[in-house]
């Protein structure tokens, strides 16, 4: 829903950075209009029971406010699950690098939703990295030589050149070798 918001330029309804204003301002029935607009896909993108209990609330921001309080869980414990997740995925089987990296890229993304990237000088290089070795964690140790010659790179890639070199590698495997199980 934020993403919505944010690409049609309507957050700050929800979020509070677009106040109302006030009944003599003259931007006050525009703002109307789009607040009405706002609560109107936020009711609709809600259960009828829900709906229900948010309907008669007078701004967008009140009912995201609602939403929030009554459905917004602990954070902590989907951290703890991703985290989980992240530390038990392996690429494993027959399982394709490709197919490995999306799984993993999909719970890497989750977290960071969760866990925003911290503005500091350095700290994307440091959550780049911290990407890059949790990925290759996972990867197959047939990779070996791969991961090596990855983590000696100075400075260290990023994990889509990481995925690249591994998909090169795989590909480049005979196909009369089957999958690298047993190696």
């Amino acid at each position: 829903m934020t993403l919505s918001l944010r690409i049609k330029n309507k957050l700050g309804f929800v979020d509070g950075t677009i106040p109302k204003p006030h009944t003599n301002d003259q931007t006050s029935a525009d703002w109307s209009c789009c607040n009405s607009m706002v609560m109107s896909w936020i009711t609709s993108s809600v259960s009828d029971d829900i709906r229900r209990s948010i309907m008669y609330l007078e701004t967008a921001q009140e009912m995201w406010s609602w939403l929030k309080v009554t459905y917004h869980g602990n954070d902590g414990f989907r951290v703890y699950q991703i985290r989980s997740q992240l530390r038990g995925l392996k690429q494993q089987g027959s399982m394709e690098i490709g197919t490995y990296f999306t799984k993993f890229i999909t719970l890497w993304n989750e977290l960071r939703f969760y866990r925003p990237s911290r503005v500091c000088k350095g700290c994307e290089k440091y959550e780049q990295e911290d990407c890059l070795m949790e990925f290759l964690v996972g990867v197959d140790q047939w990779h070996r030589h791969t991961i090596n010659t990855i983590l000696a790179m100075e400075p260290l890639p990023d994990v889509y050149y990481a995925l690249n070199r591994l998909k090169l590698e795989e590909s480049l495997r005979p196909k009369s070798l089957g999958h690298y199980r047993n190696r």
